[in-house]
């Protein structure tokens, strides 16, 4: 029988390729490479030589020539000015502010003086206690408003307003351009920052008088009807300081009016003067008498009668004359 040509013959187990698998390979022989012909020597190669251009120095542009036939022309002589004045305005010094709840005063000058000049901050009680008598406050500032426009001085006016908070309504303005205060402003309400109020008003003044004539007087007053209960920002220390430096150093004044409380007890624990220090009633009159004295003691003062007088004295008189 013929067999088939898919039939494939049985192989014993000890075929010739199992046994090619269990003997060891031979390793394969390579021949050699030729060896690499070494490298021909490496040769410099010459440059052309540049001859060195010895260092000159730079030349100047040349001015132009005048030509020989032309005339030299004739130079002006200078023009002597006039010798100048000495400016006598000196810088300002100032402290530095270390941080809100650490502030100190920041006005040190030692500029020109100007008499004609006045500076005054009124600093008013906005309270919530203020409101019955706001009607009279609101009239009583504007009547000292008016003898502040009608001065003969140059009278600029900062006007600081508090509750539990401080707004500023004028700072550092020219009492001619200073609009009346009015009820839409003038809303009592709240607490009373005092110390907080004191220390803006100080600070307000001080970096609005860092430049320019330092003003003949500065005048500060404040009006409240309660002791202090409400201040964040500033230490009671720290604006007594600065009442006290402004006043030794500058010879700033402090006025401090105070209804309901006792105002030499709070005025001098603040560093206000005792001279400069008053009780006021607490009503339409009490606030109505204030800002005439107010207006006496910082423009229409006379030295020989109201520049050493107490300002309890004054009102005194005053208040006896209006309750007549």
């Amino acid at each position: 029988m013929f067999k088939t040509c898919c039939e494939v013959p049985n192989q014993p187990a000890d075929s010739v390729d199992n046994q090619n698998i269990n003997q060891p390979q031979q390793p394969v022989q390579y021949e050699p490479l030729p060896l690499a012909q070494p490298l021909p020597p490496f040769l410099p190669v010459s440059y052309p030589q540049v001859p060195q251009q010895p260092e000159l120095a730079p030349q100047l542009p040349m001015l132009p020539t005048m030509p020989e036939t032309a005339q030299p022309v004739n130079t002006p002589q200078p023009v002597q000015s006039s010798p100048q004045v000495e400016n006598t305005v000196k810088p300002v010094q100032t402290e530095p502010v270390k941080n809100e709840q650490n502030v100190t005063a920041v006005f040190t000058s030692t500029q020109t003086l100007s008499e004609d000049q006045m500076c005054v901050v009124a600093v008013l009680d906005m309270s919530g206690s203020m409101h019955p008598i706001s009607e009279a406050t609101i009239n009583g500032f504007n009547s000292y408003l008016t003898e502040l426009q009608n001065s003969s001085q140059t009278v600029k006016v900062t006007l600081v307003l508090f509750n539990i908070g401080s707004v500023v309504v004028y700072r550092n303005k020219p009492a001619k351009m200073c609009e009346p205060l009015t009820r839409k402003i003038y809303k009592p309400m709240g607490g009373t920052a005092l110390v907080d109020a004191l220390g803006t008003a100080i600070q307000t003044l001080s970096e609005q008088l860092k430049e320019g004539e330092k003003p003949g007087k500065v005048s500060i007053f404040v009006s409240t009807d309660g002791e202090e209960n409400s201040s964040k920002r500033y230490k009671r220390e720290e604006v007594k300081k600065m009442i006290e430096k402004q006043q030794e150093d500058e010879k700033w004044e402090f006025i401090f009016a105070g209804a309901n409380i006792d105002a030499n007890k709070e005025g001098s624990a603040l560093g206000f003067q005792h001279k400069n220090i008053v009780n006021i009633e607490n009503d339409a009159v009490g606030q109505t008498t204030l800002y005439q004295v107010i207006a006496q003691k910082q423009v229409r003062r006379q030295k020989s009668v109201y520049e050493c007088e107490e300002v309890q004295q004054m009102y005194t008189k005053q208040s006896m004359l209006n309750r007549k």
